[in-house]
């Protein structure tokens, strides 16, 4: 499969084809991460969807503990999975046979600690960095984040901070697109190193990156807009929302971590295109050393 072609469109339609080929064993192996969660979510909820505002306090108190139990559970089950992805993306694009899709799990599970390091950097370390960026250019450029506390958002200046904001995230965010690729395939490195690794190898070819990026947006956003379409009709309907007006701050989150849920859906094909795409990455940097 790799051998034969990697373009960043080839990449992206050839790994839709790959994932509704295998739907089934995919569906098999994500289901109780992505549906525990929201599952967990709504048991969290349940007594006051169900009695109002006249919720028993023990009942509530007992929803909310089994429902943050499943919860944290099945997201730790959807963070290991994800790295399991990887490595199936692997053995697929190498067209190399593949085990039982558990397997994968348990062999990604021996790196936990390594994981969890990599988990706090990407989720506290790398948000810091990116503020401070913010703070600086905005000094730099003589706007102040404070123009956001008056509320006044269509000011000149205030949309122009929005509109760099916007642009810097997207250009930052887009830096880190294959760390977990990184990470994950790249057992010899610490997770700080995997992470610069995929920053190099993103850097040294931005524009692609781009494409392969707006490619999954794409097919991402049309997929949100079909689920999103059919829960507003079968589920979260008119006369759901009548029913249910005491906890419609609890119905909009359920409702949130559904389309979450469904999106989630496509994720062993967007692990699948970026894996392929960091190994078509990978390869050509480690060709160019080789000739250095």
């Amino acid at each position: 499969m790799y051998k034969k072609s990697s373009s960043v469109f080839t990449i992206v339609s050839k790994s839709f084809t790959e994932y509704l080929f295998r739907l089934p064993q995919y569906l098999k192996y994500i289901l109780y991460p992505l549906f525990g969660q929201l599952i967990g979510i709504t048991v969290c909820f349940l007594p006051f969807l169900i009695s109002g505002q006249n919720v028993n306090l023990g009942m509530a108190f007992i929803c909310l503990i089994l429902g943050l139990i499943l919860f944290c559970h099945s997201f730790w089950q959807y963070a290991l999975i994800s790295g399991g992805l990887i490595l199936i993306s692997k053995q697929i694009v190498e067209n190399e046979p593949l085990k039982e899709f558990k397997y994968y799990t348990e062999i990604f599970k021996k790196r936990t600690k390594d994981y969890i390091v990599f988990l706090l950097i990407s989720a506290i370390i790398i948000p810091i960095l990116f503020i401070v960026l913010i703070i600086a250019l905005f000094t730099a450029l003589g706007l102040s984040p404070q123009m956001f506390a008056s509320g006044d958002f269509a000011s000149p200046s205030s949309i122009q901070a929005i509109a760099l904001i916007g642009l810097i995230t997207f250009a930052f965010a887009l830096l880190f697109t294959v760390t977990l690729q990184s990470f994950v395939l790249s057992p010899n490195l610490t997770p700080t190193e995997s992470i610069l690794k995929a920053i190099k190898l993103a850097l040294k070819n931005y524009f692609p990156n781009l494409g392969i990026v707006i490619l999954l947006s794409i097919i991402v956003q049309i997929w949100s807009f079909i689920t999103g379409q059919l829960s507003n009709a079968l589920i979260f309907t008119q006369d759901f929302y009548m029913n249910h007006m005491s906890a419609m701050q609890m119905i909009n989150l359920i409702k949130g971590y559904f389309s979450a849920t469904m999106g989630g859906l496509l994720l062993p094909f967007s692990m699948l295109c970026l894996t392929w795409w960091y190994l078509r990455m990978d390869k050509k940097e480690t060709a160019k050393n080789l000739y250095k």
